[in-house]
């Protein structure tokens, strides 16, 4: 968390920050990364800004050298009559691309998420088989289908 958040003082010019890292040594699903704090902050106070430079936002992602290569996969998927890759999708390659690349411009934000997601379609099966048959499961085994579908169109599996 410290090196994000000198990556958003050096990087972005974050400035008057009222936070600081903390790390707890819970489970995944319990704790993990965080900020905090550093005094009271009052109702409607601001704890700190996030300078518009350092939002990963659509437009960031579609700019960069992943929506690129997205936007060309596409281009060939269409003149095969197959559906475009889903923007999310997209952005979630863009990240584990920031992940894996140190180099990369947001490579302190991505590496201080969490390495496993904490959402339903990340959940071990044995957990997800308790939401058989309910709206929740039926969305998460859609969403997970997704992106499993999307990740072998991309690498031709």
């Amino acid at each position: 968390m410290q090196r994000l958040l000198d990556w958003l003082a050096t990087e972005h010019g974050m400035q008057n920050s009222r936070v600081e890292p903390s790390i707890s040594t819970a489970t995944p699903l319990e704790g993990g990364n965080g900020l905090v704090a550093t005094g009271t902050i009052t109702k409607g106070g601001t704890a700190c800004t996030i300078p518009a430079s350092a939002l990963l936002t659509p437009m960031v992602v579609a700019a960069s050298e992943m929506g690129s290569a997205c936007d060309r996969f596409d281009a060939a998927a269409a003149a095969r009559r197959e559906l475009p890759l889903s923007r999310p999708f997209v952005a979630i390659l863009h990240l584990a691309q920031a992940r894996a690349d140190a180099g990369h411009p947001f490579h302190p934000y991505a590496a201080s998420l969490p390495e496993v997601a904490p959402t339903v379609q990340c959940w071990p099966q044995d957990l997800r088989r308790v939401l058989a048959g309910t709206n929740l499961g039926h969305s998460s085994d859609a969403a997970r289908k997704a992106i499993e579908d999307a990740y072998a169109r991309i690498t031709n599996d």
